[in-house]
């Protein structure tokens, strides 16, 4: 059904649906989801490409056939860019920093 890249983060409770009943007929197709992809917690890839480097934010769910444009993190129903997944680690990566320096002060 679908076609795995390498180092994909599948988070809890988070899917990739590769199929769906239209018509009372069974469909599916070959997707891919590329290299580097994260799916966070409760998202959903509903019959959907992703390109390499993509993260769909939490709860975030695709269109089917829709594309996720490679390095770009998605959020929403239907999934929508909202930043570049660089961004998005820079950003976790000073909210880790701000985290441990507030504990060192503690």
């Amino acid at each position: 059904f679908g076609r795995l890249g390498d180092d994909i983060t599948v988070d809890y409770d988070a899917q990739i649906r590769q199929h769906s009943f239209e018509d009372n007929l069974l469909k599916w197709g070959p997707n891919w989801i590329h290299n580097g992809t994260s799916i966070l917690q409760a998202g959903i890839v509903a019959m959907s490409d992703c390109g390499e480097g993509v993260c769909l934010m939490h709860g975030a769910v695709t269109w089917k056939g829709q594309l996720l444009e490679p390095g770009m993190a998605y959020s929403g129903a239907p999934a929508q860019p909202v930043i570049t997944s660089e961004e998005l680690i820079e950003q976790e990566l000073m909210m880790t920093q701000s985290n441990s320096s507030d504990d060192d002060l503690e």
